[in-house]
């Protein structure tokens, strides 16, 4: 079985190493040293750690000597574990709810088109996103929302596709702002699930 506290001992604090070896990791990366590809990525911070009320997730901010960088999520509900790796994304900047509007990511919220409001704080996230491919991605009914080690407010929103794509999910968290006009600060990221399998120590 994944033994979770014993990554967590190896990377929570940064420096540790850890092998991702799923088949889109490896493409991703497209470089071979003597006829093997090198799939070690080093752990650059201490992990993030959120509660909700029907899981546990823990966040690895890794990075390759390429300087390719991943995020490794593990979740865990009750003895359970799921394994994930995601992706930044280049055209996406973190900052709050009104940022990403004023960004040209207003398609993020159940809001009219080119209109700014006083208050983001309780727009909802909508259903469906659709990439530039009309792919869609469905929101999982239920967005979970939690806090940080801190007591940070943090919401949990996750998008799936039936499509054939290499990234199938989307991640988006919000940290705080539930008493600001501007509301939380958001990242957004693609990801997909890997088997623990594809996990390994470097």
């Amino acid at each position: 079985m994944f033994d979770k506290m014993e990554l967590i001992r190896a990377l929570r604090e940064g420096g540790g190493r850890v092998r991702i070896d799923d088949e889109r990791t490896i493409v991703d990366l497209d470089e071979e040293i003597d006829g093997e590809f090198d799939c070690s990525f080093t752990a650059k911070g201490k992990a993030r750690v959120f509660t909700f009320a029907h899981e546990e997730i823990t966040i690895f901010e890794l990075e390759h000597k390429t300087g390719l960088e991943i995020l490794l999520v593990v979740k865990q509900v009750d003895e359970l574990f799921d394994l994930k790796i995601y992706n930044k994304m280049e055209w996406f900047t973190p900052g709050s709810r009104a940022d990403q509007v004023r960004h040209g990511n207003g398609w993020f919220f159940e809001i009219e088109e080119n209109v700014e409001l006083e208050d983001y704080s309780d727009v909802d996230y909508v259903g469906v996103i659709e990439d530039g491919e009309q792919r869609k991605f469905a929101r999982q009914e239920r967005v979970e929302v939690g806090s940080d080690e801190e007591g940070t407010p943090i919401s949990l929103v996750e998008y799936e596709t039936q499509a054939e794509v290499d990234n199938h999910e989307i991640m988006i968290i919000e940290t705080g702002g539930i008493d600001s006009p501007n509301g939380g600060w958001i990242e957004f990221y693609e990801g997909r699930v890997i088997g623990e399998g594809d996990l390994n120590w470097a």
